[in-house]
C-alpha cells in the first residue's frame, strides 16, 4: 500500500441493501496519521454509521469476512464494509468518529491487494 491518501470505491452493506461511495484510505504516517484508516462521506454513508459517529466516537467490535470487515453492531443487522482492489482487515474493535470535516473515521484497519 502506498504511504499516502488515496481514493478508493466502497460498498458497505446493511439491512440488505448496498450503499456505494467513493471514500479515501488515509495511510499511517501520511500526515501524522496514527493508524491507518477510512475516511468516509457522511452524506454517502448509511444513517447508522453517521448515527455512530455522532456519540463522539464508539468503539465496533469487527471480524474479518473474505475481503470485507464487518461491524457487530449490539442489536442490531451487521454493518459489512468492503473496499474494491484490497483486502481490508481488522483486529478486534474498530473507532468511529465524526471528523471536523464531516467525513466518518473507521480505523485503525490493514489493508493488502487483491
Amino acid at each position: 500500500m502506498e504511504t499516502k491518501k488515496q481514493k478508493v470505491r466502497l460498498s458497505i452493506n446493511y439491512e440488505d441493501k448496498t450503499y456505494y461511495t467513493d471514500a479515501i484510505l488515509h495511510s499511517k504516517g501520511y500526515m501524522k496519521a496514527k493508524y491507518t484508516h477510512l475516511d468516509i462521506p457522511a452524506d454517502k454513508a448509511p444513517e447508522i454509521l453517521v448515527d455512530l459517529s455522532r456519540i463522539r466516537g464508539i468503539r465496533i467490535p469487527c471480524r474479518c469476512d473474505d475481503k470485507c470487515m464487518v461491524l457487530i453492531i449490539s442489536g442490531l443487522s451487521m454493518l459489512k464494509i468492503c473496499v474494491e482492489n484490497y483486502r481490508i482487515m481488522c483486529r478486534e474493535h474498530v473507532w468511529i468518529s465524526k471528523k471536523k470535516d464531516g467525513m466518518i473515521y473507521v480505523g485503525p484497519i490493514e489493508t493488502s491487494s487483491n
